[in-house]
């Protein structure tokens, strides 16, 4: 299944992050679904840890749907 998906740029701990954004018909919009944390090891991205959960964008300073 093919999914729709916005992003928009946080940090978490002095790390990059990412809100992740799910297109959602039910809700005509695009719905906060997860919040990706970045660890960077020099220009890489050495990992990535997922924070699932719409109630967590509150913590990092982002919207509950992507704005327009």
């Amino acid at each position: 299944m093919r999914q729709r998906w916005r992003h928009l740029a946080t940090n978490a701990n002095g790390q990059l992050a990412v809100g992740c954004y799910m297109w959602r018909d039910d809700a005509g919009a695009y719905a906060a679904q997860v919040i990706d944390v970045l660890t960077l090891r020099g220009d890489r991205i050495a990992a990535i840890t997922a924070f699932i959960g719409a109630p967590l964008f509150a913590r990092f300073g982002l919207p509950p749907v992507y704005p327009d």
